[in-house]
């Protein structure tokens, strides 16, 4: 097992337990708390979930979640495409869910997110948003096999493109897609080498993210 946990995380007492009862399962390939937030105020907030017993989602989160090292190890781990942060583990959980794992959300163990507390501290506004969109782009590139949905996403940049200015007040998105673009010859050779491993589409993942929440939707500040 391999439990990853970031320095702007806050656990409740016993979060642990309940999330090492489901690595017991051979499908499951990571098991998340409930993320919730820990404002600047020292506030601690959970976030409303539907349930409040453990169900399937999409993600576990990089900054604490708990993996099984095998697996983790089969996908080789976080790919260094994503550095220097955003997507790593939004791609990781991606690629684990495509081969046939699932990922348990447990409502039971909890964990506090002070966000972007480190990132903050090294890096401008600029520089932050501009990785942000170059890894969603990137993963788009890099993990969408269905041609209809890769090619919405393409289709959405041009207006992404058009925002920069009027909303952003500075080239954001459309410096992100050049950075993103230096990425793609990696990008489209692992592309080919998870297709040929992939047991699940893309489609399937679209329905997967309407039904099953993520980690720390919803929160209530």
């Amino acid at each position: 097992m391999l439990l990853l946990f970031n320095n702007d995380v806050l656990p409740e007492r016993e979060f642990l337990p309940p999330l090492l009862e489901h690595l017991s399962d051979p499908a499951t390939f990571a098991a998340s708390p409930v993320v919730g937030a820990w404002l600047d105020d020292g506030r601690l907030v959970r976030p409303d979930l539907p349930s409040e017993r453990p169900f399937t989602t999409l993600l576990a989160p990089g900054g604490a979640g708990l993996f099984d090292r095998a697996k983790f190890d089969a996908l080789g781990g976080f790919d260094p495409i994503f550095r220097p942060f955003y997507g790593e583990d939004v791609d990781l959980s991606f690629r684990a869910w495509r081969r046939g794992w699932r990922v348990v959300l447990d409502p039971r163990s909890v964990v506090y997110h002070r966000e972007a507390t480190t990132i903050r501290r090294f890096y401008d506004r600029l520089f932050v948003e501009r990785a942000m969109w170059r890894s969603f782009i990137l993963f788009a590139w890099k993990n969408y096999h269905d041609w209809g949905l890769l090619g919405r996403a393409l289709l959405a940049l041009p207006k992404h493109f058009a925002e920069d200015a009027l909303v952003c007040g500075g080239p954001i998105v459309s410096v992100a897609a050049l950075l993103a673009l230096l990425r793609m010859p990696g990008a489209l050779k692992r592309r080919l080498a998870e297709r040929l491993r992939a047991r699940r589409g893309d489609r399937e993942a679209a329905r997967m993210i309407e039904r099953c929440p993520l980690p720390w939707v919803n929160w209530e500040r």
